[in-house]
């Protein structure tokens, strides 16, 4: 399983931008509203599913978006989010965690 990671650092906040491989640049509807999966959010480089992991292990976010069914499912593993916090965009499941 493989997700397209980005790091952004802007106003004192990192922010980890991870979304599913296979969605990039794809777009979903939300209300009428259209969302792209954009390259120059969410990808900055390709990883594996253990190095995500190790990333999200060793590594201190103020907020993660994750766009993907893969992705949320693995927060969901991982005990970093719960259902309540998952929004469905089309057919895709997204959620962001803010760490405080």
């Amino acid at each position: 399983m493989e997700f397209c990671i980005k790091i952004h650092e802007k106003f004192g906040f990192k922010i980890l931008a991870v979304c599913d491989k296979e969605i990039l640049g794809k777009e979903y509807e939300f209300n009428d509203v259209k969302i792209k999966v954009s390259e120059s959010f969410y990808f900055e480089r390709i990883v594996e599913k253990e190095e995500l992991i190790k990333i999200l292990k060793s590594e201190s976010f103020d907020v993660i978006n994750a766009f993907g069914n893969n992705i949320v499912a693995l927060l969901l593993e991982l005990n970093l989010i719960n259902e309540k916090n998952i929004l469905i965009i089309g057919d895709q499941k997204h959620a962001i965690l803010q760490i405080l």
